[in-house]
């Protein structure tokens, strides 16, 4: 976007873009890079916006800006996210995947949503109600199919001697009368009910119920230091600097680190994992995003797994939101699919430190909710980066925050 004009000159301004027009694009943080993509965007003023996870990367600031620019949007956009605020802000109607079907809901997330439990609410009900009654059809057809074999032997000559007229006699007088055949008549009719009503069950678009805790194997971790740096400093890929003061995580501690985008979060954790500064000795780094390569090696751990974790790691698949066996059918991934494999797999190993960096991207918002009361819960260490303030607060113990000053360098503080 090198142009000039006013339109071009306004959506670098909306953007904060002015600042980054001197880098290289390997060199802008995800964040940064996903707010170029959305200012060269709309920048274009499209007829229609069709646009997956617009707020994955970005701080609270450029979230803002981000839902403020949307939202001046005069075309028809449509929007895939797990972001709640940007969805109740700019939405007029949700569409939900339930199972095979999917449902629309007039409103933003918290008001559709809760029309779509509501409506699941109602049809799970409905469901248990036809259930119960083809039930006691059942058993009243097991009744008369007892009585109807019973019957069949009472008006049988098998058993009777070829002399014994009168008991003859009263064998056709039964059969005339006509009792054996309204019995049939009357089993026909509620075999026909039955099958009617259970054609009613099946036609119920009832998805599979997900819910549920998710529990880590793990046990009270022997006190030990997982992390040590001393007062330091660490070059950013901007050339400036990232300050550090002397920083200490301990077993079972969990902190979380925010930051605006660009201040050095992401090179922070490449600086532990590569200089030596992380003692956990079992520990699992879930990166921003994940390439072919960690993808393709995160596919060979899954499968490779044993009975035990494998039946473990796909329920933990399961209470975040995705269908347990068809991951266990599937070649291929979707970016959420890929995180909650990840995610699982770090829960089933005996770790004692797990390193998330926005664990949240690509999940829903009921898979959020799950897997922050599990890690909250948890008694692993944990060095969580997020966005997501309310996460992290629900989350960790401590907040380390990473702020930029005028000159350009970052200072944390604990």
């Amino acid at each position: 976007m090198t142009s000039y004009e006013p339109r071009a000159l306004a959506a670098r301004s909306a953007f904060d873009l002015h600042s980054l027009t001197d880098r290289n694009w390997h060199e802008l943080s995800q964040g940064e890079q996903k707010r170029t993509q959305l200012a060269c965007i709309l920048w274009k003023e499209p007829d229609v916006l069709l646009i997956d996870e617009p707020t994955n990367h970005l701080d609270a600031h450029n979230r803002t800006v981000i839902i403020a620019a949307l939202k001046r949007f005069k075309g028809i956009g449509v929007i895939v996210s797990h972001d709640r605020e940007l969805l109740n802000t700019l939405c007029y109607q949700c569409l939900f995947f339930v199972g095979s079907t999917q449902e629309v809901y007039a409103g933003g997330y918290d008001t559709a949503h809760a029309q779509l439990l509501a409506q699941t609410q109602s049809i799970r009900k409905q469901k248990a109600t036809l259930a119960s009654r083809s039930a006691s059809l059942d058993q009243e057809l097991a009744r008369l199919h007892t009585i109807q074999q019973g019957s069949k032997k009472k008006l049988s000559k098998l058993h009777l001697s070829h002399k014994d007229h009168d008991a003859k006699a009263k064998i056709d007088g039964a059969r005339l009368s006509g009792k054996d055949a309204s019995l049939g008549q009357k089993k026909l009719n509620l075999e026909h009910r039955l099958s009617k009503m259970q054609s009613e069950i099946s036609a119920l678009p009832v998805s599979k119920d997900y819910s549920g805790a998710i529990f880590f194997n793990d046990i009270a971790q022997p006190s030990r230091t997982l992390l040590h740096s001393e007062l330091s400093d660490i070059p950013l890929p901007t050339g400036k600097k990232l300050f550090l003061p002397e920083l200490v995580l301990r077993s079972s501690e969990k902190i979380g680190l925010m930051g605006c985008n660009g201040v050095g979060k992401t090179s922070l954790l490449n600086y532990f994992l590569e200089k030596g500064i992380l003692k956990a000795q079992r520990f699992y780094y879930l990166r921003q995003e994940m390439d072919v390569n960690a993808t393709q090696s995160l596919l060979k751990d899954f499968h490779e797994l044993k009975a035990p974790d494998l039946s473990r790691c796909l329920q933990i698949i399961a209470r975040l939101g995705s269908d347990a066996t068809q991951i266990l059918k599937s070649r291929s991934f979707s970016s959420g699919e890929v995180r909650k494999l990840a995610i699982a797999l770090a829960i089933v190993r005996n770790l004692e430190l797990l390193v998330l960096d926005e664990p949240t991207n690509h999940l829903d918002l009921a898979s959020i909710q799950n897997l922050e009361q599990a890690l909250a819960a948890s008694n692993l260490a944990l060095l969580l980066v997020s966005h997501d303030s309310f996460f992290i607060k629900a989350v960790c113990g401590a907040i380390w925050e990473i702020k930029k000053d005028p000159d350009g360098d970052s200072h944390l503080r604990c």
